[in-house]
């Protein structure tokens, strides 16, 4: 596996995956991408794992996608299937079988605030902060990313944090229903633990079919649900604009 995404299990069972790229604040790139599909497809096959962790090195979780990963990526014939991006992610994270946690610091921005609202447990820090900037850069979050966060704060705090970007934080979360468990910064290693001692007196097959059961009940919005809906992505004027704005370090076009 890539450094930037290192895993280490336990001998009670316990797989922790860690970002780690803590100079550009653990921002994901096509590598950690790939890296969290082959593993999310790997330990959720593998009986001896009891449970998945996500966390990130250093101050942050992860300050969402390295918006440098789409101009250097590198040119692919036209036939060939697009790379997997944050949806394929969080869907296969969402297949694991196991509990999985988040273990959230600092950053958890964009596309990693889908990343964590597809764990099972999310535990954050006092220093946690979150936010959807997409429509800062001129762009809406797609649907496929948009629907864990949805599931887990509900309709009404999404269009709020949707449609301004704005940040809230670690308290906030909870309130909202984001975050199951706040400790304090230094506490994160501690909390896990209690959390983890709980997952293991639960018994691992009867705790699968429990997760099936409820994807099962999430199951009534199909993805055609979204047919009709606008152009979101990053080939629109807006998000041209928000993009050269966010690289040049300036305020876009759109503000007044």
């Amino acid at each position: 596996m890539s450094g930037k995404l290192l895993q280490e299990v336990s001998a009670r069972g316990i797989a922790t995956l860690t970002m780690n790229r803590p100079d550009v604040a653990n921002t994901y790139d096509q590598e950690i991408l790939d890296g969290f599909c082959e593993a999310f497809e790997r330990l959720g096959q593998d009986p001896s794992v009891r449970a998945v962790v996500l966390r990130g090195a250093g101050r942050h979780f992860c300050g969402g996608g390295d918006q440098r990963r789409h101009d250097n990526a590198p040119p692919r014939p036209p036939d060939a299937p697009p790379p997997p991006g944050m949806i394929d992610v969080c869907a296969r994270l969402r297949a694991v079988p196991q509990p999985t946690i988040a273990a959230i610091r600092g950053a958890c921005l964009g596309g990693a605030l889908a990343l964590a609202a597809s764990c099972d447990i999310r535990i954050a820090a006092r220093d946690a902060f979150f936010a959807l900037p997409e429509v800062r850069l001129g762009f809406a979050p797609g649907p496929d990313t948009a629907m864990p966060v949805v599931r887990a704060i509900g309709t009404q705090h999404y269009r709020r944090y949707a449609m301004t970007g704005q940040r809230f934080v670690a308290e906030e979360g909870l309130r909202i229903g984001l975050v199951h468990v706040l400790c304090e910064t230094e506490g994160m290693d501690g909390a896990l633990a209690t959390q983890i001692e709980e997952i293991l007196l639960a018994a691992p097959i009867a705790a699968s079919n429990a997760k099936r059961i409820a994807a099962a009940l999430e199951a009534t919005a199909r993805a055609d649900a979204f047919a009709g809906l606008p152009e979101t992505g990053r080939n629109t004027p807006e998000a041209r604009e928000g993009l050269a704005a966010f690289r040049e370090k300036r305020k876009p076009a759109w503000y007044r």
